[in-house]
C-alpha cells in the first residue's frame, strides 16, 4: 500500500474539530485535546452525560461494563432475547440490560468460564472486535508490528485501519493489549458511527456521479471521502449542526501538502518545457518507435526500464509501434512510447513497452509481454499498472479511463487522476466512455484480474498527442500524469 502524506489522524482529531468555539459541557475538556471534539459530539448524541462533578475523565480507563453501556446508547439495542446472563453480572448492576442487549446483538461475548469481567479494563484489542461487530467498516492489510496474522483481534484491527478510524501509533504499533481510555473510545465510536452511516450512501456513487457533484475534488481521496462522510453524518444530526467540519481548511491542508510533494518535478518540468528541453526529449524518444515506418527498431520485441527503488507503478505502452493482431499489423498509437519514457525520466516509474512490430500484447494472453509483466509484478512490488493508449481525434473526450465498470481499480484513483487532469485544464475526462479495458486480454484486465494488481487503461486523443502541430497539449497531458504519478508515491 502507498504512504498517505497526511495522517489520518491530522485529518480527523485536526481538521474535524469545530470552525466556531462552542461551550465545553465537560469541565476537564479543552479544545486543545485531540478527543475534545468527539467527546462533545458524545455528549451531544446523549451517548454520555459525565460524572455528577461536570467532568467525563477522558483519562481513565474504559470498564467492559461501561462500554456495553455505551454501545447500547448509541445503538438503540433492542431488548435482549433468551434468558442467559453472565454469572458475575447481578441484575441489580447498572449495566445489567446493556450487556445482556449487547450480548443479544452479538456485540460482546465473555470468556469460557461464563463471566463477562464487567470490572476490568477493556483492552484495544477487544474495543476493535466490539466495534467491527457493531459497525459496517472495511477492512485493509494493517501491518501493525504488535499484531501478527494469527492474531485474536487482527480482523477487527484491520477493519479500524481500512475504515480510517485509526492508524496506531507513530512507531508502528497498535498495541491491542494495552487498555482503552474513556477519551480514546470516544473517539473511535464517533469516527466509527461516521464511516457506518455515511459510508453505503457515499460509495454507492460512481466516479462521474461523484465528479458532477464535486467539482473541486483536491486531497488525498482517502482522507478526502473521510471528510465528506463526516459532513454527511453532522447533516444527519440537526442538533450537531454546529460541529459540521470544515471542508475547506481540509482542502487548504491538503493542497499545501500536494504542492510541498510536487515541487520538484513543477520546477523540473517547467524549466524543462520553457527552455525547449522537454519537447526535444520527445522527439528524440519518439524516434526510436517511428523509425522504418513506424515499426520500430532493436533486436528485442519489448523493453523493460526499472525505475526508482520506491515505486510502485508500472507504465505500459503496447502499441508504441504498428503490432500484429490475426496475422496483420495495426498501425501505432503515436507518442505513448515517448510519454511512457519521459515519464520513467521525470516520476521514476517503472516502463515496458512495445520496441519493435510485434504481436500485440494487449490482444493475446501467454504471451512474453505478459510473461514480464508477471515477473516486474513480483521483483518490483508493484501496485498499480498504467496502460498507456491513443484514441482518434474524433473521439469526444479529452481522456476515457478504462476500468471494466470500476473493477479494475478502487474509484478513488480514478478521481485522483481526474483531478491532475483538471490541474492542467483537461477537463473533458471520464470513465468507460468507449473503451472499457473488459476483454480478457486487455493488460489492464489482466493485471488485475491475473496479476491482483490494480489498473486502469488509459485512452489520450489524439489531439494530444500530436506535438509537431501544437506541442501545447501533448506537455499537458504528460504534466498531468506526471502529476498523478508523482502523488501516488
Amino acid at each position: 500500500m502507498r504512504t498517505k502524506y497526511i495522517a489520518i489522524i491530522l485529518v480527523l482529531a485536526t481538521i474535524l474539530v469545530p470552525g466556531a468555539t462552542h461551550a465545553q459541557s465537560f469541565t476537564d475538556i479543552n479544545p486543545t485535546q485531540f478527543y475534545s471534539h468527539e467527546i462533545e459530539v458524545f455528549r451531544t448524541l446523549n451517548l454520555s452525560q459525565g460524572y455528577p462533578d461536570g467532568t467525563f475523565r477522558p483519562d481513565n480507563s474504559l470498564t467492559r461494563a461501561e462500554a456495553a453501556v455505551f454501545f447500547e446508547r448509541a445503538l438503540s439495542l433492542p431488548p435482549a432475547t433468551g434468558t442467559t446472563h453472565f454469572s458475575d453480572v447481578d441484575k441489580t448492576s447498572f449495566a445489567y440490560d446493556a450487556i445482556q442487549r449487547a450480548r443479544s446483538a452479538t456485540i460482546i461475548e465473555g470468556f469460557p468460564n461464563g463471566t463477562f469481567q464487567p470490572n476490568e479494563s477493556l483492552t484495544r484489542g477487544q474495543m476493535a472486535i466490539m466495534l467491527a461487530r457493531a459497525y459496517s467498516l472495511e477492512a485493509t492489510d494493517a501491518a501493525f508490528i504488535d499484531v501478527p496474522s494469527n492474531h485474536y483481534a487482527k480482523g477487527a484491527i484491520d477493519q479500524l485501519a481500512g475504515s480510517l478510524i485509526t492508524n496506531g501509533y507513530p512507531d508502528g504499533t497498535f498495541r491491542p493489549n494495552t487498555t482503552v481510555t474513556r477519551g480514546e473510545f470516544a473517539v473511535m465510536l464517533i469516527r466509527a458511527i461516521i464511516f457506518d452511516t455515511a459510508g453505503e450512501e457515499r460509495i454507492a456513487r460512481t466516479a462521474q456521479e461523484l465528479r458532477a457533484t464535486i467539482p473541486t475534488l483536491t486531497g488525498d481521496w482517502a482522507e478526502r471521502t473521510t471528510i465528506e462522510r463526516a459532513q454527511a453524518f453532522y447533516r444527519t444530526h440537526p442538533k450537531l449542526t454546529p460541529y459540521l467540519p470544515d471542508l475547506s481548511l481540509a482542502e487548504t491542508t491538503l493542497e499545501l501538502q500536494k504542492q510541498t510533494k510536487l515541487a520538484p518535478l513543477t520546477r523540473t518540468l517547467e524549466g524543462d518545457y520553457t527552455s525547449g528541453r522537454w519537447t526535444e526529449k520527445l522527439f528524440s524518444y519518439e524516434a526510436r518507435f517511428a523509425a522504418n515506418g513506424y515499426r520500430g527498431q532493436g533486436d528485442e520485441d519489448f523493453v523493460f526500464v526499472k525505475g526508482s527503488e520506491d515505486s510502485r507503478i508500472l507504465i505500459t505502452a503496447p502499441h508504441a509501434t504498428s503490432h500484429i493482431r490475426e496475422g496483420a499489423p495495426k498501425i501505432s498509437e503515436g507518442y505513448t512510447g515517448a510519454i511512457a519514457l519521459l515519464l520513467h525520466e521525470y516520476t521514476g516509474a517503472h516502463i515496458l513497452y512495445i520496441a519493435r512490430e510485434s504481436i500485440d500484447p494487449n490482444y493475446y494472453n501467454n504471451i512474453p509481454f505478459k510473461e514480464e509483466m508477471r515477473r516486474i509484478a513480483v521483483d518490483e512490488g508493484i501496485d498499480l499498472v498504467i496502460d498507456l493508449h491513443g484514441a482518434a481525434r474524433e473521439r469526444d473526450f479529452d481522456l476515457d479511463v478504462g476500468t471494466d465498470g470500476g473493477e479494475l481499480i478502487n474509484q478513488g484513483e480514478v478521481l485522483s487522476l481526474f483531478d491532475a487532469m483538471a490541474r492542467y485544464d483537461i477537463s473533458n475526462v471520464g470513465e468507460n466512455l468507449l473503451f472499457t479495458a473488459g476483454g480478457s486480454a486487455n493488460i489492464a484486465n489482466f493485471s488485475k484480474n491475473e496479476l491482483g494488481i490494480e489498473a486502469m487503461q488509459l485512452e489520450i486523443n489524439r489531439q494530444f498527442r500530436e506535438p509537431r502541430v501544437t506541442v501545447d497539449p501533448t506537455y499537458r497531458m504528460f504534466a498531468a500524469l506526471a502529476t498523478y504519478v508523482t502523488l501516488y508515491k
